[in-house]
């Protein structure tokens, strides 16, 4: 991942799309390294009968507020043992990118804010057992 200068783009996220543009979570993210570099490593659920699942996608490349930087024009198919090389070039400087659509690296929901500790509660009473009725 470059910009028009070539220096690199470091710290922006790289995912894959649909055709339009929903995130394929199956294939994961990555952020570029600090030459601009990164790596997506889909994993490849083979069916009983051998056959295996072939998505295709288009790269799309997200800032720190999640913006679209770039999406790519042409589909990539992603196949097991597939290795693909893209030279990425965007416009202009970029914020460092976070995971797609609100991700946290390693799972699947953001982590849940922490809750303050309840105040503990007086104890109460034991209750008397209940009484049966009688029938008249």
């Amino acid at each position: 991942m470059r910009q028009k200068n070539q220096s690199p783009v470091a710290d922006v996220a790289v995912s894959l799309v649909d055709a339009r543009g929903t995130w394929l979570r199956a294939l994961g993210f990555a952020n570029t390294d600090e030459r601009g570099y990164f790596k997506l490593v889909a994993k490849v659920d083979v069916a009983a009968d051998g056959n295996v699942a072939i998505l295709s996608g288009y790269v799309r490349v997200t800032d720190a507020d999640r913006k679209e930087v770039y999406r790519g024009k042409e589909a990539l198919a992603v196949a097991p043992g597939a290795i693909e090389y893209r030279e990425i070039v965007i416009e202009g400087s970029r914020r460092p990118g976070g995971p797609p659509e609100g991700e946290t690296p390693g799972t699947e929901r953001p982590p849940r804010p922490e809750r303050p500790e309840r105040p503990e509660r007086p104890e109460r009473p034991p209750r008397e057992p209940k009484r049966k009725r009688e029938k008249p």
